[in-house]
């Protein structure tokens, strides 16, 4: 595989991954108890119940598609670009410590994005149960566990991305060094003189 296609299929790779960042999350709320709740938040949700469950559903429906896509495109950014790569590179005797450092940490946090996904779904199933109107505190509260788990995939999607780059960059260097070894070598032969 030549520099250029392997370069050409890493970027293709970061349209995938920008997909992940279609997800939008609200703030960090951690551990919020139902006492701790403004009575202001309480009725505001209680009067716009029928909007935020429309909206609710519009969410479910929409992050379900986005983690179909998204899971497939980080699968496949692991299984048919990074493991192959990195085995073909490391039977040519290539230094593969780089690659094989930023292929563990991607698929760390692959794992992690697919275990906190999980969790968000399930809480998101379970805010949709709550009777918003009868128990409005409740919702709040599992709201604000559903907006944690919102954002700590988000923070997923960017360290993915991020692991991403720095396996691109490494597979770049890992092919420009037998290149560069190459081309100094060439140079420094004695030149043979023309007869």
């Amino acid at each position: 595989m030549t520099k250029t296609a392997v370069a050409s299929l890493l970027v293709g790779c970061g349209a995938i991954i920008c997909g992940a960042s279609l997800l939008v999350f609200s703030p960090h709320v951690h551990g919020l108890e139902v006492s701790d709740i403004p009575e202001e938040k309480v009725q505001a949700v209680r009067q716009r119940c029928t909007s935020i469950q429309a909206r609710l559903t519009q969410l479910h429906n929409s992050d379900a598609v986005t983690r179909v896509n998204v899971g497939q495109g980080y699968d496949l950014i692991s299984s048919r670009l990074m493991t192959p790569f990195t085995s073909r590179a490391t039977l040519t005797q290539l230094d593969t410590v780089d690659l094989a450092t930023s292929m563990n940490k991607y698929e760390r946090a692959r794992r992690a994005f697919v275990d906190t996904f999980r969790r968000y779904e399930e809480n998101m199933k379970e805010l949709q149960r709550i009777d918003c109107e009868a128990e409005p505190a409740q919702f709040y509260q599992k709201l604000t566990v559903v907006r944690e788990l919102r954002r700590d995939v988000q923070d997923l999607t960017h360290m993915l991305n991020d692991v991403t780059i720095t396996y691109r960059n490494a597979a770049a260097a890992t092919l420009e060094k037998p290149l560069q070894a190459a081309d100094d070598a060439a140079q420094s032969a004695p030149k043979k003189e023309a007869q």
